[in-house]
């Protein structure tokens, strides 16, 4: 685990129902009982930063191009002016965007968390009103919606053209992260409950200082040790937390079947 993240970690390790339970009860006391967002990292080496950062992508010609051939492949998609929107819908089908997607559910976070048994993974929760009382440097404690301002104006630098202007316009709001709402675009949003922060840069969210905020605990990470990662998504099968229940299609719902046994 590199060092960016030893302060982020609790001592519970993840490896049953009773472990996330305590876990959950864990972020309850902290988090001063708020529900927390969740999101779930096979690879507990990840970094807390939004995917359209990680490598050098050309963000508005990716944004762009995911715009002009989603509409013969998907009905009532956004409108062009949109941004938010359009950002929801590509996050979630995989395109790097600076959302990075969260859901109200652990069970769901652990799924994702879950996978790839040559690492061990990692379970994060975050209190977003602290967090965005802290990047907003407000008293008021709370979860931005995705038609306001704030939000529209991160979103709208993924669609500015000009490099001159997107770096003075990313300047004014440099490491600045919002938690959000979301807007059930798509199946996929509704089904793993998904919930988003936006993100102004490549700031990396799990080293963040909490500065002189009067809550400083808005973060925590839990391991899930990867030989315990099988029985785990064996329990979460159990649950009907399963890849064609997150991935309402029927692709996913082929490739789950295929591993189930119903070979004559």
């Amino acid at each position: 685990m590199i060092l960016r993240m030893i302060d982020n970690f609790s001592s519970i390790d993840i490896s049953s129902l009773e472990s996330l339970e305590r876990a959950i009860q864990h972020v309850d006391t902290n988090f001063g009982r708020v529900f927390p967002l969740w999101r779930g990292h096979s690879d507990i080496d990840w970094t807390l930063q939004a995917e359209v950062f990680r490598r050098p992508y050309n963000e508005v010609t990716l944004i762009r191009s995911f715009m002009a051939q989603a509409e013969s492949r998907k009905q009532n998609c956004p409108d062009s002016k949109d941004h938010v929107g359009w950002l929801i819908l590509a996050r979630h089908y995989g395109l790097p965007t600076r959302l990075l997607d969260w859901t109200m559910s652990p069970l769901v976070a652990l799924f994702f968390a879950s996978q790839n048994d040559e690492k061990d993974g990692c379970l994060w929760a975050l209190e977003p009103g602290r967090m965005n009382q802290q990047m907003m440097g407000i008293q008021q404690r709370r979860l931005y919606a995705m038609d306001e301002a704030v939000v529209a104006d991160l979103a709208d630098l993924a669609f500015e053209p000009n490099p001159t202007r997107l770096e003075e316009r990313t300047a004014l709001v440099a490491g600045r992260t919002i938690a959000s709402g979301t807007r059930e675009l798509d199946a996929r949003v509704l089904v793993q409950q998904g919930m988003f922060t936006i993100h102004a840069d490549q700031t990396d969210l799990a080293t963040v200082g909490y500065g002189d905020s009067p809550h400083p605990s808005w973060r925590v990470a839990f391991r899930v040790p990867k030989h315990h990662k099988p029985q785990i998504r064996e329990l979460l099968r159990h649950l009907a937390i399963t890849k064609s229940s997150l991935f309402p299609d029927l692709a996913a719902l082929a490739e789950e079947l295929k591993d189930r046994s119903f070979l004559a």
